[in-house]
């Protein structure tokens, strides 16, 4: 996985791989994290990713996502 933080605006991006159906996919996500208004707010980011369609598929088409970091409790 490889993943890039601004601190400034709290934009991420990365990416990873999945072994699917024994294929490798490079999956690439985005988002930002940023300052919860209260202390009781436990969402603390959130994005979005694209997973591209395997090999065999009939369609090329990507699959997307919700991203979200949780405070952890």
């Amino acid at each position: 996985m490889e993943v890039t933080v601004t601190p400034g605006t709290g934009a991420y991006i990365g990416t990873f791989e999945l072994l699917d159906l024994m294929e490798l996919r490079k999956v690439s996500f985005s988002g930002v994290l940023r300052q919860t208004p209260t202390t009781t707010d436990e969402l603390i980011g959130a994005g979005h990713y694209l997973l591209p369609a395997l090999k065999t598929a009939p369609s090329t088409e990507q699959k997307s996502g919700a991203v979200l970091f949780w405070r952890p409790n």
